[in-house]
């Protein structure tokens, strides 16, 4: 998951160098040379921010990343903060949280399509389980996020960012046995 925690690494210095910055997420967006958007509608902004956040490599890590982090950001859209200009930690915590449970989610998405993680072999049961993957994924994600008391405006976010993916990995790993037990019983 190199390309993911890069993304998010480059992208909670974006939001964090957004908070900050004067003119906000626009100035940023200015200062990395696509300064045309820098008029254009919030969510085309941010949108538009994938070519630097996750570079179009062509590389299959890549377009998890890219798709990880265009999902996060239709998420984002959808709930409309109001702070997408100069995005408070809350709002940095939660974009964040976003495009790492979408990463995630793909992988193990990845993991089934690959044969690595089997799926039962009633089709009702299937659709139950991917469903519920997202959620799950999610919840997992959020109680990681949770833990994390640090501050994404932090100038050097790489060794925490790998820490909140490995530890969405255990805590995925803990439900996942958890959940597999009581299905037994």
């Amino acid at each position: 998951m190199a390309a993911e925690r890069s993304a998010v690494a480059s992208l909670a210095g974006v939001l964090s160098r957004a908070s900050t910055a004067p003119g906000g997420i626009r100035e940023i967006v200015r200062t990395l040379n696509f300064g045309d958007l820098a008029d254009r509608p919030i969510q085309d902004v941010y949108a538009a921010l994938v070519d630097h956040i996750c570079p179009p490599d062509g590389d299959l890590d890549d377009a998890h990343a890219r798709d990880a982090y265009l999902e996060a950001v239709n998420e984002v859209m959808q709930d409309q903060p109001s702070d997408l200009e100069k995005p408070s930690p809350e709002t940095i915590k939660d974009i964040i949280g976003k495009f790492i449970a979408n990463a995630v989610n793909q992988r193990v998405v990845t993991a089934i399509g690959a044969g690595i993680i089997t799926l039962p072999s009633n089709p009702d049961e299937i659709r139950a389980v991917e469903k519920g993957l997202k959620d799950f994924v999610r919840g997992c994600v959020a109680e990681t996020m949770d833990e994390f008391s640090g501050d994404f405006r932090a100038a050097d976010l790489r060794p925490e960012i790998d820490a909140i993916f490995e530890r969405a990995a255990e805590v995925l790993g803990e439900r996942g046995d958890d959940a597999a037990k009581e299905a037994a019983e």
